[in-house]
């Protein structure tokens, strides 16, 4: 009987280190094939680790690249995003989240007369968004749940502006003000997790162009306006762009 009892437990730890180490296998899997897919640039996530017995955990160094022509080493680096899941809705659809927690990312908006970066990003955001017309992309479509989110918050994002213009540059590091977003897919539904990335990320960069606009703005680029300010708002609309 002891025998019988000991196996029983050692088959249920055994399935409860599957079902850990599966749940995690798949999410990085998940984002490290959906990102690029999504954002149209290298997309990698070091570490999963979401314990399928609280329903919470976080992800571990989430970098999304820049796009090509642009030289600083990443575009964002999220080094720590806490989940808070409703544990009973893991394995069913859709599962709900009670809040993910994105705090003290890290942003570089390179810019230059012609354009920057984050625009760039969010035009390939807006353009794979477009292409599905809807729908949820091909990797979506195969296996991914839906998705409810009660509450994202992202605080203490640093901006780090990089500006170069007629021999010109500003390097500067700012803090973004933070961002609240309740109840996404909250109607039943819920939603892919491509459109929960672009939920997530399209406030998150248009803050950035916007504050990096006005840091440019209020710095000035001294040849430029020793040009005239037709020639400093001229390239001001373009940096926004």
């Amino acid at each position: 009987m002891q025998k019988i009892l000991l196996t029983c437990i050692i088959i249920l730890i055994a399935a409860f280190v599957v079902a850990f180490f599966s749940l995690n296998l798949l999410v990085k899997k998940a984002v490290n094939t959906l990102g690029p897919e999504i954002m149209k640039v290298d997309v990698n996530l070091s570490v999963a680790d979401i314990s399928p017995f609280s329903g919470s955990g976080s992800l571990v160094h989430l970098l999304i690249g820049n796009p090509e022509g642009y030289s600083s080493p990443f575009a964002l680096l999220l080094g720590g995003v806490q989940i808070k899941t409703q544990r009973t809705s893991l394995f069913s659809d859709p599962v709900i989240i009670k809040e993910i927690a994105i705090r003290n990312p890290e942003i570089n908006i390179e810019g230059t007369p012609f354009g920057n970066n984050l625009t760039k990003l969010l035009s390939n955001l807006k353009s794979s968004s477009n292409n599905s017309s809807g729908e949820e992309t091909a990797t979506d479509s195969k296996k991914s749940k839906k998705l409810i989110v009660r509450e994202i918050i992202i605080t203490g994002a640093k901006l780090h502006v990089h500006f170069t213009a007629a021999n010109q540059s500003l390097d500067q590091t700012l803090v973004l003000p933070d961002i609240a977003l309740h109840n996404i897919g909250s109607d039943g539904s819920g939603v892919s997790t491509s459109e929960l990335s672009r939920q997530i990320l399209t406030p998150l960069l248009n803050s950035a162009i916007r504050e990096g606009g006005i840091a440019l703005a209020k710095q000035g680029i001294k040849q430029l306006e020793n040009q005239g300010a037709g020639q400093l708002n001229k390239v001001l609309g373009n940096f926004l762009k």
